[in-house]
């Protein structure tokens, strides 16, 4: 009787040592992703902090998930992420990751991806707007003439 309770005593310790573990490797899974996701964040290049990556592509009409961390530390604990357009405006605190599913309802073009709280003393991203392939339509004005480089 007593090998059978260590037994079941040693499967219920992996058991729960392996849910700890798959918990703690995919934290990730734990957020839903709506659509494509797209990663930026903050990084100092020379004095200047930049959102990166540059430039981000998307369609008219695509469903993207923006995966924004601050993870720059510095003088700044938080950084703001502003796609006035999309009327996106969010804080990201030092050490954070916030997710901000959103529709891209803009007309083709480029607009600005941004810190609001500390521009235009940091670097923005350009959001780059390709026309949708099925025809899809928006209300929305474009901030600007697509760039030609």
């Amino acid at each position: 009787m007593r090998m059978k309770n260590t037994h079941s005593l040693k499967l219920a310790k992996l058991a729960l040592a392996l849910g700890i573990l798959s918990f703690l490797s995919f934290p990730a899974l734990a957020v839903k992703i709506e659509g494509k996701p797209i990663e930026m964040y903050t990084k100092k290049i020379g004095e200047v902090t930049h959102w990166l990556p540059e430039e981000v592509t998307v369609t008219q009409g695509e469903r993207v998930t923006f995966i924004v961390k601050h993870e720059m530390g510095g003088k700044y604990n938080f950084h703001g992420f502003a796609i006035p357009d999309l009327h996106i405006a969010e804080t990201v605190k030092e050490h954070e990751t916030k997710t901000i599913p959103v529709t891209i309802n803009l007309k083709p073009g480029t607009y600005e991806i941004r810190c609001q709280f500390h521009f235009p003393a940091h670097v923005s991203s350009k959001l780059i707007v390709l026309p949708a392939a099925d025809g899809v339509k928006s209300d929305k004005k474009s901030a600007t003439s697509p760039t030609t480089n």
